[in-house]
């Protein structure tokens, strides 16, 4: 009886965890498929490409904090029966979220050419480095709301939808990505 109810648990925990296996698969999938691309485009791409993904890192720790946060307290309010404090809860998140997210980007938005040189002082990539810093850290104001809802979805236990979710939305990237890099380069 032991046995029948352990293979029970560990087939439910398979059933949760696997599509988690998967976001973690795609997400770190993509950076790998990111730079492949980027690297066939020259040196001044992946030049420009090393100094965004450091601003993005230091942005990145916070919005990635909440989103995991996101998912522990919607994980508790659903196992103390209180979804109707989910709501109420996801705004507060939400809203601190983008508060770091801002506190994490505004130099990107108001005064780029001062701080792009303390990550790569080359002032023949400065012009570049700037839009495309600037364009990246509007998708962190976005990322900062978006993981914060999928990790809602992956916290409420249905792992399975939060991981078709992000799939989708790196299998768009991936062609976004492929149409800027090989279709439509811009630089």
């Amino acid at each position: 009886y032991k046995e029948k109810i352990q293979a029970v648990r560990i087939k439910e925990l398979i059933k949760l965890g696997l599509p988690l296996i998967g976001q973690g698969f795609v997400s770190v999938g993509s950076w790998t498929i990111f730079f492949f691309m980027i690297e066939n485009m020259g040196q001044k791409q992946i030049e420009i490409s090393q100094t965004i993904r450091n601003f993005y890192y230091i942005c990145l720790i916070s919005v990635l904090s909440f989103g995991t946060t996101t998912k522990t307290i919607v994980s508790k309010l659903m196992a103390e029966k209180r979804v109707d404090d989910i709501k109420p809860t996801m705004k507060r998140i939400i809203g601190c979220s983008l508060l770091c997210t801002f506190i994490f980007t505004h130099a990107n938005f108001f005064y780029p050419s001062i701080v792009v040189p303390f990550i790569n002082p080359n002032p023949q990539l400065l012009d570049a480095t700037v839009l495309t810093l600037q364009l990246v850290s509007l998708a962190m104001v976005m990322f900062s709301i978006s993981i914060a809802l999928v990790n809602m979805i992956s916290g409420a236990g249905d792992t399975r939808t939060s991981f078709i979710i992000e799939l989708m939305a790196i299998i768009l990237y991936i062609f976004m990505l492929w149409l800027v890099t090989n279709t439509f380069p811009l630089v």
